[in-house]
């Protein structure tokens, strides 16, 4: 890979981490409900307090590193700390990885907690996941290592993982992990870099490309009734549908703009499938607002509203009683259509004559 090359790929690195940092900083009840998915834990919103801790560190080489996700859960009766990566593919230096970012993160809080010296220094580790969002057969339940000392000590460290594209958008949201269900895109990306990296002709790649691309669309269909289903049922506020919905279109934008059949055709009917949905808690707010101030007047008018109809049917009744005009002559004059005075005709021929009024 050239020097170009590099940087794009360290760009899009970095564009990545920003947008799976925007799906952990959602409104707290969605945010709270995600933790306790992730970690089965039982957090209610009304008794915790979030803070989204330090998530850069600086190594013994002087360099920086930079996990994903950091959060403190303030409870009554202490703290609980988590920390969640994202992994696109394997990498068997991941334990090494989470390993660090755990420790810099347990010895940045025993430094700051100027906690009183004794014999033995605690750090206490927070709780962590390693989120693999593509499909690979290697990756376990956990990604671990051993710690192998001088005086034969041995310990045995593990974080738990989460594969990613066992669940479908249903699932995830079963689970309130309401969060994640953007991430369901993933899920043809793998297919399409097997494509084009095939030695297929290009006639042949760009076949099987809109074939995949086809699946994204659908993927996003489904993945857009399924935020409109909680929205609608308020398991997301509008902060919340909105944020996730610029989430799905900032992971589709990454995940497939260097895909030349993807900026042409392809990226032109994914961004006119998402436009509208961006105005849709607009108008719903509007509608909600609207029927309001409807609600408020509508007793008001609905009676004048009956009681004008009954007016007119009044009028009608009289008319073919006298029997003077005909049908079309009396629903101009008591302004009602044809069929309205054809009832009237009917409910009259089953009624009992009435006596002459």
């Amino acid at each position: 890979m050239g020097e170009q090359g590099k940087k794009r790929g360290k760009r899009e690195a970095v564009q990545l981490d920003h947008i799976m940092r925007m799906l952990f900083r959602l409104s707290k009840r969605t945010v709270v409900r995600l933790i306790n998915g992730l970690f089965q834990e039982a957090l209610a919103e009304d008794s915790v307090k979030l803070h989204y801790a330090n998530s850069r560190f600086v190594n013994d080489r002087l360099r920086a590193i930079e996990g994903d996700f950091f959060l403190t859960v303030e409870l009554p009766g202490g703290k609980k700390e988590f920390h969640v990566e994202f992994q696109t593919l394997n990498d068997s230096s991941m334990a090494v990885r989470m390993f660090e970012y755990g420790f810099r993160h347990a010895l940045e809080h025993y430094r700051s907690a100027q906690a009183a010296p004794t014999d033995a220094i605690d750090l206490f580790f927070p709780r962590q996941l390693v989120i693999f969002l593509e499909e690979n057969h290697r990756i376990a339940e956990s990604v671990q290592l051993r710690l192998h000392f001088p005086d034969g000590q041995t310990a045995e460290y593990r974080a738990p993982t989460l594969r990613y594209w066992t669940y479908t958008g249903e699932e995830l949201a079963g689970k309130q992990l309401y969060a994640l269900i953007p991430l369901q895109v993933f899920r043809v990306r793998k297919r399409l870099q097997q494509i084009a990296r095939s030695g297929l002709t290009t006639a042949e790649k760009r076949q099987r490309m809109l074939a995949e691309f086809d699946e994204l669309k659908k993927i996003i269909t489904r993945t857009l009734e399924q935020l409109e289903m909680l929205y609608n049922h308020d398991e997301l506020d509008t902060g919340d549908f909105e944020q996730l919905l610029r989430a799905l279109q900032s992971i589709t934008d990454y995940l497939y703009h260097h895909y030349d059949v993807y900026q042409t055709q392809v990226d032109k009917e994914v961004r006119q499938m998402l436009e509208p949905w961006f105005d849709f808690p607009k108008l719903k707010r509007e509608a909600r607002r609207k029927g309001l101030l409807e609600g408020k007047i509508e007793g008001k008018i609905e009676g004048k509203i009956e009681g004008k109809m009954e007016g007119k049917l009044e009028v009608a009744r009289r008319l073919l009683e006298k029997g003077k005009l005909t049908v079309p002559e009396i629903a101009e004059a008591a302004d009602l259509t044809l069929e309205q005075i054809a009832q009237l005709q009917q409910n009259r021929q089953e009624q009992p004559d009435q006596p002459p009024m």
